[in-house]
């Protein structure tokens, strides 16, 4: 009898060790995510600076002036009304557009322009929800019972800016703009347990149903040379009338424009 307690308890402290162990991997390897995605923003800054530095050697004056070619990365705040209040937005949503404009300067060497061009816009929303059934006849987010990880709405545009550009002989530059964007995709992303067996998934499901085909808005952007604080106030909604909740974004980040 004696052996027996003996082998239960050695048995027990082997299984503490082991999910204290497993804890602390888990942790380390979250600690690694984290850094893996800092370095990836540094050097993509990185790549940036080096391309606005070597294309400002290779391109004449004119023809910099002539276009512009850069990138949006920001964070949206959702204005929503999701009907259910315990359907909460998270506080983060990484956004990123990529756009290139042609730039029609006032008058000859003026330095002010207007400017219109293609975008590419990728925006997401994550909450504590998933929907039901994207591609049902109404759109309903119900809160998440399991453990998850993520579970976010992802939309795609494709879209045309324009824009009064006013600049500075020392660099100093504010633009103002209008875009219209066409999506292009959507789509639910659910990362976590799924209900029927706890089993750890990933989900993704597209063309979530009655979203607006459409987005428009004006934005803003004010910095030095080729970096500027970025924002945009979305007008229209995602989701069709009553169709829906109701959601509209306002976004705020920095603008890159290597040339």
């Amino acid at each position: 009898m004696e052996y027996r307690k003996n082998r239960k308890t050695v048995k027990t402290i082997d299984q503490r060790i082991s999910r204290y162990k497993f804890k602390y991997y888990l942790c380390h390897l979250k600690q690694y995510k984290n850094m893996k995605k800092i370095k990836v923003v540094l050097l993509l800054l990185a790549v940036i600076f080096l391309t606005q530095e070597i294309m400002a050697q290779a391109l004449s004056e004119s023809t910099k002036r002539k276009f512009t070619v850069g990138v949006n990365l920001y964070t949206t705040w959702w204005q929503t009304d999701f009907v259910n209040p315990a359907v909460k937005p998270r506080t983060i949503h990484q956004g990123v557009d990529v756009f290139f404009m042609y730039n029609v300067a006032f008058k000859p060497n003026s330095l002010n322009a207007f400017s219109i061009g293609l975008e590419i816009r990728n925006e997401n929303m994550y909450t504590n929800a998933t929907i039901n059934d994207i591609h049902a006849d109404t759109i309903v987010f119900t809160p998440i019972e399991e453990n998850y990880k993520r579970s976010k709405v992802n939309f795609t545009y494709i879209g045309i800016p324009a824009e009064l550009k006013f600049r500075t002989k020392k660099g100093f530059k504010t633009n103002i703009g209008f875009k219209v964007g066409y999506k292009i995709d959507s789509k639910q992303l659910f990362v976590g347990d799924r209900p029927s067996d706890n089993k750890s998934v990933k989900v993704k499901t597209k063309r979530v149903n009655q979203t607006e085909d459409f987005s428009f808005g004006p934005y803003l952007r004010i910095g030095y040379k080729w970096i500027t604080v970025y924002a945009y106030y979305e007008i229209s909604k995602k989701f069709k009338s009553d169709l829906g909740p109701k959601v509209s974004a306002v976004s705020l980040g920095i603008s890159v424009t290597p040339f």
